[in-house]
């Protein structure tokens, strides 16, 4: 048993599951790693992060405002810009036809969890469907990106 390389792929899948089958590949290639090695303990760290930071989405929101709104009246903190490009884009995404999709496919791979986490909540909070959007898309990339990698570093 690995149990350095399942909590590695544990851990690392709690905040950006894409590189984690890269990372583990990558640092443990002496060892004959199975896929399932490196796929359960992934899923179920991504699964647990998306789920922690979904469920408590409301609590970071509120906090990060108070926290915001005492920085501007002890006058430590300039007000920045509402609207960043980022941030413009989106919201310009989710609320298109499409944004529910976008935002819980593409946005949970390129974001890191708790941030997508976050976002989906915070846009699609009232709607089961961006859950489990979300939960199905960690669980089908984990599968098709631990595969994927260990075909590379087969090579």
């Amino acid at each position: 048993m690995y149990w350095d390389v399942f909590l590695w792929s544990f851990f690392l899948g709690i905040v950006k599951f894409l590189f984690v089958p890269t990372i583990i590949y990558g640092w443990y290639k002496d060892l004959d790693l199975s896929h399932w090695d490196v796929l359960l303990p992934m899923i179920a760290g991504a699964l647990f992060g998306f789920n922690l930071f979904y469920w408590f989405a409301e609590y970071f929101m509120l906090r990060a405002k108070e926290k915001r709104l005492k920085a501007i009246l002890a006058g430590k903190k300039k007000r920045k810009r509402n609207f960043t490009r980022l941030n413009k884009l989106v919201v310009r995404i989710s609320r298109s036809k499409m944004g529910l999709y976008v935002l819980s496919s593409v946005g949970l791979m390129f974001m890191s969890i708790p941030i997508g986490a976050i976002v989906i909540a915070k846009f699609y909070g009232n709607k089961s469907s961006a859950y489990l959007i979300a939960n199905a898309t960690i669980i089908v990339v984990a599968i098709a990106l631990t595969f994927g990698n260990k075909l590379i570093f087969a090579l």
